[in-house]
């Protein structure tokens, strides 16, 4: 009886064992990983930046440069733009000095002996070749007040002479030289403006040569080129004759003055 029972369970034993366990002989299949492909990451293609097309930079326009004028040719005349205004010295340079001796070449003028620098605009003065009025022009003028006459040269004037202010008046002041200039740049805008200074003599002329200074300073600090200024008064000297008029010395000198003047400045001749 008691083998049958150690043989009873043996085999239960057995049989538990194979329940249990894994067969022999027998191998356990592998669990396997499944694995993502792995997936690359994806690049831009490379771009080329867009080349905007490059516009060329504006470029302003210049103006011209300031071409500065004397009126004088090689010879020493002087050219038919050029324009001498004022009033009994300029009469006499013109009639007494630069005609006789052929320098005055194709010049135009306009004097009257006896005027102060605020009858510019005045149409009373009217130019004549009239010995007694004293009072000498280019033919053409005649007749015409001196801002007409600076008006009809226009375009042509390339150099106007201006000295004014012997015959003293209180009632001048820079004001008045300032717009007679700024008359004269607009109504012949290829000129160039030769201020002049007046001469010693018996006329108050420091006052004179300093409402002349001061109107030309204005023009320079405004940068006008256009405007130049001749020392005539240190050129020319003590007068002659008689406190106010050069006579030929005179003359001479304040031609001579407008030589150097040209040369210093290389103006165009």
């Amino acid at each position: 009886m008691q083998q049958f029972m150690k043989a009873v369970c043996l085999l239960l034993v057995m049989l538990i064992l194979t329940s249990c366990g894994t067969p022999a002989g027998s191998t356990v299949p592998e669990t396997t990983v499944e694995t993502k492909p792995t997936i690359q990451p994806t690049t831009n293609p490379t771009i080329q930046p867009t080349t905007k097309p490059t516009t060329e930079p504006t470029i302003e326009p210049t103006e011209p440069p300031v071409v500065l004028h004397s009126g004088l040719r090689e010879d020493g005349t002087f050219d038919e733009g050029t324009l001498f205004m004022g009033d009994s010295l300029t009469h006499m340079l013109v009639g007494s000095y630069l005609t006789p001796r052929k320098l005055i070449g194709d010049a135009k003028h306009a004097a009257m002996c006896g005027t102060p620098v605020t009858v510019f605009f005045d149409d009373a003065y009217q130019m004549r070749n009239h010995r007694e009025l004293a009072s000498s022009c280019s033919e053409e003028y005649k007749y015409m007040a001196f801002y007409e006459v600076a008006a009809a040269m226009g375009e042509q004037a390339t150099a106007i002479y201006f000295m004014w202010g012997t015959n003293y008046d209180p009632n001048a002041t820079a004001d008045t030289y300032i717009k007679i200039v700024e008359f004269l740049l607009e109504n012949c805008p290829n000129a160039t403006i030769h201020m002049q200074l007046i001469p010693w003599g018996k006329t108050r002329y420091r006052v004179t040569n300093e409402i002349i200074l001061e109107a030309y300073t204005h023009f320079k600090e405004l940068g006008e080129q256009r405007v130049l200024l001749i020392d005539t008064h240190t050129a020319i000297g003590q007068n002659p004759i008689d406190d106010v008029h050069q006579g030929d010395i005179g003359n001479g000198r304040w031609y001579k003055a407008l030589l150097s003047h040209a040369e210093e400045n290389n103006l165009v001749q």
